[in-house]
């Protein structure tokens, strides 16, 4: 897929989402071509919540309400300002042109808005690779990763 942001146009914090539900099941990729020199924003923002099982269980409506907002972001929901409040310190990372980004989309993420003129552009490749297991797991050799490609 390729993604082209222009300034303005979105919360200057970002839209958060998950692309998936389920941690290490997918990564997305994310080739950036072109960052516009000397703005502000831009940023990857991932907050690294607790994923397993039991946390997913017992947080279900903070992770489905995340799923939701995806949808209506023009809207602001309670997990909008948890995120904000601190509470779980979020990783930020501006990307340069040239760099390749590997993250799992299980986790609340989104990018910043970024400031400029109207017709400074941001372009980036970004697709996802499914993990999976084959095999029992027990002996050497006996599971293998495998790897595929899902746009």
């Amino acid at each position: 897929v390729v993604r082209r942001m222009s300034p303005g146009g979105r919360r200057q914090d970002g839209n958060v989402h998950m692309d998936t539900v389920v941690p290490g099941s997918t990564f997305s990729i994310n080739v950036y071509l072109s960052v516009p020199p000397g703005t502000e924003g831009g940023e990857l923002v991932l907050w690294p919540v607790r994923k397993g099982s039991l946390d997913r269980f017992l947080n279900a409506h903070f992770f489905e309400t995340i799923e939701v907002q995806n949808f209506y972001p023009q809207h602001t929901f309670y997990t909008h300002d948890l995120l904000a409040s601190g509470r779980i310190e979020p990783i930020v990372y501006r990307p340069a042109a040239g760099d390749v980004v590997l993250i799992d989309p299980a986790y609340p993420h989104a990018v910043r808005d970024f400031e400029g003129p109207a017709d400074l552009r941001r372009i980036s490749l970004q697709t996802f690779v499914q993990v999976s297991r084959r095999g029992s797991g027990s002996g050497a050799g006996a599971s293998e990763v495998q790897l595929e490609y899902a746009v």
